[in-house]
């Protein structure tokens, strides 16, 4: 299963990745473009597209 993390301050979203990925992506965007601000938005699911590999 694959998951895309969108941001609730922005437009911002992962592309689709493993959950732990994504978590630390959202994690991670909200640092730099939100500090102070726990991160939030919604998580979509995918069951066909697997995580990508490599480097993103």
């Amino acid at each position: 299963m694959a998951y895309r993390y969108w941001c609730g301050e922005c437009g911002f979203k992962t592309a689709w990745l493993s959950r732990s990925q994504g978590e630390q992506q959202q994690i991670d965007h909200y640092a730099r473009r939100h500090p102070g601000v726990p991160p939030g938005g919604h998580v979509e699911t995918n069951r066909r597209k697997p995580p990508r590999t490599g480097t993103d």
